[in-house]
């Protein structure tokens, strides 16, 4: 590299401008070394001694910038916000996020998982959508995820057919199951907070597939997860479909429309009062088999069936096939039931009772106190 010489006594492109005042200059510091005699340090500079420092300085200004500029260039190549690369990296770094949410941190199923959906794609023609489901469980947004990892992996070995195979599968899935893999990707970290287990993680996501993307009902949810999880762990898993729920509104993707997701949520405000349910149907239960010769329900049964009154709505023959499961054939027995049934409904959360719900809660209110046995 060839580096001009400077002209001593011609200023520098760098140095400040003559307007500025001789005191607002900074003092120019020399780092040549000091001669041998302590006096000549004080002696003024030759003018080629002048000019071998410009030029020193000149050098090294250049340099300094030089090697700045390939620093960002390189920057700029690794961590280019919206560059090709970083978005590789980022794509990559989120299909390893995902599967240590979808699995056990430590010990991931898509570890053995992963060459099954590998060997299938290595078929002729494409594998059906059934048996790549069957390879991830039947969890489709573990299938997803394993087919975005296979698509990497043929990518890395430039393996032109598996790439257009995982490609299509990956079409295939959304075009069938794109519901249900916005869901699992949305509500991950949700689910991921509830359990360690990936047995217990896919339960809940299969639950949300079920009750929320196809139902489309809070109730429904609410009497799986009693059905699951019974009294124990029936608030925890609330908790953690509501902060599910939450995530789907706010994904940019969300499973299905938002209003009906903002509907359930609404429907779920008061549903933690269940576990309320719960104990006054255990209490209920408890006083009863002290008259009755034998109680048809667990606490349990009874508050589901309690559950299915408010999304139904209350029919006479409803209520008295309950009375007849609990309190058995006998009048005196069935009133004995009724009479405690009343507080039980009339507490219900008012959010789970359909369409207009103070009026479909009062019209249960109102059929249990006149029916006539």
């Amino acid at each position: 590299m060839k580096i001009a010489p400077v002209v001593p006594g011609v200023q520098p492109t760098y140095l400040a401008p003559s307007s500025v005042a001789e005191e607002d200059q900074q003092p120019v510091i020399n780092i040549a070394p000091p001669s041998a005699s302590g006096a000549s340090s004080h002696m003024p500079a030759s003018p080629l001694e002048d000019s071998m420092e410009e030029v020193s300085s000149t050098f090294a200004e250049h340099v300094e910038r030089k090697s700045k500029a390939l620093n960002q260039r390189k920057v700029k190549f690794v961590a280019q916000p919206g560059s090709r690369a970083m978005q590789r990296i980022e794509h990559i770094e989120k299909i390893y996020e995902l599967i240590e949410l979808l699995e056990h941190p430590q010990h991931a199923q898509l570890e053995t998982q992963n060459p099954k959906m590998q060997t299938l794609l290595q078929r002729s023609p494409s594998p059906e959508l059934d048996d790549l489901l069957q390879a991830s469980g039947n969890d489709p947004v573990r299938c997803d995820v394993l087919l975005r990892h296979a698509l990497i992996q043929a990518q890395r070995v430039q393996n032109t057919p598996l790439v257009e195979r995982a490609r299509q599968s990956i079409e295939q899935l959304h075009e069938k199951k794109g519901a249900e893999v916005s869901a699992g990707l949305n509500n991950a970290h949700a689910i991921a907070s509830f359990s360690t287990d990936p047995t217990q993680k896919q339960a809940m996501r299969q639950l949300y597939y079920e009750t929320i993307v196809h139902l489309q009902s809070g109730n429904a949810m609410l009497d799986a997860l009693l059905n699951r999880f019974g009294s124990v762990h029936f608030n925890q898993g609330l908790r953690t479909l509501q902060r599910a729920l939450s995530d789907d509104i706010a994904a940019r993707n969300s499973s299905i429309p938002r209003r009906a997701l903002q509907k359930i949520m609404a429907s779920l405000k008061d549903a933690g009062h269940i576990s309320q349910t719960l104990t006054a149907s255990k209490l209920l239960l408890a006083r009863l088999s002290s008259t009755l010769p034998a109680v048809g329900l667990s606490p349990l049964d009874l508050t589901r069936r309690l559950l299915n009154l408010s999304t139904n709505g209350a029919y006479l023959r409803d209520l008295q096939n309950l009375t007849r499961d609990v309190a058995g054939q006998h009048p005196h027995h069935q009133i004995l039931f009724l009479a405690g049934l009343v507080p039980l409904v009339c507490h219900l959360p008012l959010g789970l009772w359909r369409d207009d719900s103070s009026k479909n809660r009062q019209m249960a209110l109102n059929l249990l106190r006149t029916m006539d046995w």
